[in-house]
């Protein structure tokens, strides 16, 4: 894990190379039960916790008694999907607050690096 602080204002591109040498059988991000994927890339944003709904303060309370870790205000990830076209915009089955975004899909990449950019400001 790294981590930084940066605005997407000013640094919208995020770069990144990955590689998966196997898809995770069964799993669909799209379905809460089998929301998985081999690898993702987490951008956490910060925020006015108070503006939240009231399902989601509960939502974010549960996480913290059940991990001792406050969520971000709000969370955009970048997933390798078995299934789901590139680009695709998948909401979270948890919270309004996470979103994953198809950068990758399926088999025919597996075991190869590849190149992906995205415009974190953009997508958020």
């Amino acid at each position: 894990m790294h981590s930084a602080r940066v605005d997407p204002r000013q640094f919208p591109l995020l770069k990144w190379r990955w590689k998966v040498n196997k898809l995770i059988a069964g799993a669909d991000n799209a379905r809460r039960d089998t929301e998985d994927a081999p690898v993702r890339i987490i951008i956490a944003f910060d925020g006015e916790h108070s503006r939240l709904s009231f399902e989601d303060r509960i939502f974010f309370s549960q996480v913290r008694m059940m991990t001792g870790q406050q969520m971000p205000y709000a969370t955009l990830m970048y997933i390798w999907e078995n299934r789901a076209p590139v680009g695709t915009v998948i909401p979270s089955r948890h919270t309004s607050r996470v979103r994953m975004i198809v950068a990758d899909s399926g088999a025919s990449h597996l075991g190869t690096w590849r190149q992906q950019s995205r415009n974190v400001y953009e997508d958020y």
